[in-house]
């Protein structure tokens, strides 16, 4: 286990957007505002890009270090908090510890933010991800 800061960022469910996270922010979900709060991963993407739960990431075979994906160049998956870690949930693959995609001298680590659920739910589709 890594420490990492604690960060989220929030999107608003009626203004359709990311809007700033403020802790008193999280008091207001009882008061019948709609809010999905996505915690920071501790983890930077080949771009250096902060990596959120819910971010869209495009993944490449050659920093996989656990699982056997011989058959494709990369997959997309989406990063989801499960069983108190957070994995790259992958059509075909399933999920995997995020910290199955090893660390490089090229990159931080060899995933690609190309999106989010929010922003770009059509990446989520079961079409898209095989």
């Amino acid at each position: 286990m890594y420490n990492r800061p604690i960060e989220f960022r929030v999107w608003d469910l009626m203004l359709k957007r990311f809007v700033p996270f403020i802790p008193i922010l999280l008091a207001s979900i009882e008061d019948g505002k709609s809010y999905v709060y996505q915690e920071y991963t501790g983890l930077k993407d080949r771009n250096n890009k902060k990596i959120f739960e819910g971010d869209i990431v495009k993944t490449y075979k050659e920093h996989i270090c656990s699982i056997d994906v011989h058959w494709t160049e990369y997959t997309q998956g989406e990063i989801k908090w499960l069983c108190q870690c957070f994995k790259v949930c992958q059509v075909n693959i399933g999920a995997q510890y995020l910290h199955t995609y090893a660390f490089c001298e090229c990159c931080p680590c060899g995933l690609e933010i190309i999106g989010n659920n929010f922003e770009n739910p059509e990446l989520t589709s079961d079409e898209v991800l095989k």
